[in-house]
């Protein structure tokens, strides 16, 4: 009789390490129904994850979604809102799984389960691509969230799956995690089949083309800080800055009315979410893709632009310092030299991608969580 393994994912917010994963759950799901019933449970804002899920290539997986409340400072205020663990604890107990993973993106993203498993003896691996601490980030009370999630959070999974040598060390020295109960498992790119022709904007030919991609967010992608300092130079009448994600919040609004002058003259073009094709297709047109990010994991934009021969400017943190030339790269706040590398041509850069080979990451991935070794797979990529 098969085991259940119970997949949770509290975000309201499709993300990163959601489109991660789920190419993971696709490449490893016909090996993972041979030993497990295959469950996941996902809360019911999320409705991109949610119609991800009634795609054919998840047939086979149960779809549990679930209401959850959004109150700020989850790790802490969820103690005293206790709605949200009763409702799952009373979903986990049904199933009785004999191991959940916990996709968290970050210790704090899916805290309640953790609590949960915790109080019902259910082992539970966390994923977590993202491990800077909430002080670092700049996040409301820090320094007390950090604090939680030392002393309870991070003690809770018997296994955290993250994505990087910096966050495994990260975890290890700030959040003082054996390193026994880490596993590295590096991102994976997939490759876009072409079925169809995929039809973006012209490109204008007279100009250079830079791509910033993501959700419009400040506070961890910086495109306002980029962009409100990058227009002001004369050199970005020769750019077309292509901004490609949204929001669709106050935050996307006030990002279009700060480039309202700049879309008018073709400095900045807005092309709001679309699906990984046209990405592709829009990072082999440009010239560059530019990563101001205050923190990351491994981004998969930068994966990708390495894998198609395109220079990838970012900040000097986390995935980018591991895997990027020195050269391509600038401190945090030093946009002077960011500008500085974006006008200056680029030298070309031959970079090690055997980390990102897929086969590798989903068997190892696979191991995890089957428990049995890698070659004992079926599935051939």
């Amino acid at each position: 009789m098969l085991k259940t393994l119970l997949i949770v994912d509290e975000s309201p917010i499709y993300g990163g390490h959601e489109a991660m994963f789920m190419a993971f759950l696709k490449a490893m799901l016909f090996d993972l129904r041979r030993h497990y019933l295959v469950y996941f449970l996902v809360n019911d804002a999320n409705k991109k994850l949610l119609d991800q899920l009634s795609c054919v290539d998840y047939l086979g997986v149960e779809v549990l979604p679930v209401k959850l409340t959004r109150i700020p400072i989850k790790p802490i205020s969820g103690f005293f809102l206790p709605i949200d663990f009763f409702r799952l604890k009373r979903l986990v107990a049904q199933l009785r799984p004999c191991r959940v993973l916990n996709i968290q993106g970050t210790i704090e993203i899916g805290s309640t389960s953790l609590r949960v498993c915790q109080s019902l003896g259910v082992e539970v691996f966390s994923y977590l691509p993202i491990t800077k601490s909430s002080a670092a980030m700049g996040a409301f009370l820090g320094r007390a969230r950090d604090f939680v999630c030392k002393r309870f959070y991070y003690k809770m999974p018997k296994k955290i799956i993250t994505i990087s040598k910096a966050n495994l060390d990260e975890l290890a020295s700030i959040f003082g995690v054996q390193t026994s109960r880490i596993a590295l498992v590096n991102n994976f790119v997939e490759q876009v089949v072409e079925r169809q022709k995929v039809t973006v904007p012209p490109l204008a030919n007279n100009k250079k083309h830079l791509a910033i991609i993501g959700r419009i967010s400040n506070a961890q992608k910086r495109q306002f800080d980029f962009l409100s300092r990058w227009l002001r130079l004369p050199e970005s009448l020769a750019y077309t800055v292509h901004v490609i994600g949204d929001a669709n919040d106050k935050e996307s609004r006030e990002l279009h009315q700060l480039c309202k002058e700049a879309r008018s003259d073709g400095r900045v073009y807005f092309h709001g979410w679309q699906p990984s094709a046209y990405v592709t297709e829009m990072i082999k047109r440009c010239d560059a893709v530019v990563l101001p990010s205050r923190f990351e994991g491994v981004p998969l934009v930068m994966i990708e632009a390495i894998q198609l021969g395109k220079p990838v400017i970012a900040t000097r943190v986390d995935g980018m310092k591991a895997f990027l030339p020195d050269e391509w790269t600038f401190e945090l706040n030093d946009w002077a030299e960011c500008f500085r590398i974006l006008v200056e041509p680029l030298n070309q850069q031959k970079l090690n991608l055997s980390c990102f080979e897929k086969t590798v990451c989903v068997s190892d991935f696979f191991q995890l969580l089957a428990g049995v070794e890698a070659d004992k797979m079926s599935t051939r990529f």
